[in-house]
Formats: structure tokens, sequence, C-alpha cells
């Protein structure tokens, strides 16, 4: 078995831009779509650092590659926003 090191980053406590609203539709109502695991995950290998923090210092590691990666995450906001707004 091959195993990925993927780091994992906090969320935010709030909406970063629009009203907070459970993701049931891509997530499930646990959060893991009701996949059953063996063991309980280990929270230690969270980082502390919160993923928008994160997301922002490996975008500005790439400069050639900031405009990209930022039209890329709009266009996932929007598609997001615009879905969640028909449901």
């Amino acid at each position: 078995m091959i195993l990925l090191q993927i780091p994992v980053y906090l969320g935010s406590e709030e909406a970063l831009v629009l009203p907070f609203r459970h993701g049931d539709i891509f997530h499930g109502h646990d959060g893991f779509n009701g996949l059953e695991f063996d063991s309980d995950p280990d929270v230690s290998k969270v980082n502390e650092e919160l993923a928008a923090v994160a997301i922002g210092k490996i975008i500005n590691q790439y400069p050639g590659a900031q405009q990209a990666h930022s039209d890329r995450l709009i266009n996932a906001l929007y598609t997001c926003a615009h879905n969640m707004s028909d449901t």
C-alpha cells in the first residue's frame, strides 16, 4: 500500500465568502459521506495553521502561477456558490 504524505490544515470557524450552509450535498451528514473507518482518524497530524493561510503561502512560493491559481479558486468558489443557491 502506498501512503501519501498529504498535509491537512484546519478550516475556518466561519464562512469566508458566503453564509455557512452545511455541505450535505458534497460531504454527507458526517463530513465523510458515510464512510466508515476501522479506527478514529489521528487528528494530531492536522496542522494548526489555517488552510486559507497555508494556501496563500503555497501560492506565493510559485509567483508565476499566482494568477492561474487565483482564477481557478475564484471559479471554484463561484461554481459552489451558484450550485448551492440552486438547492
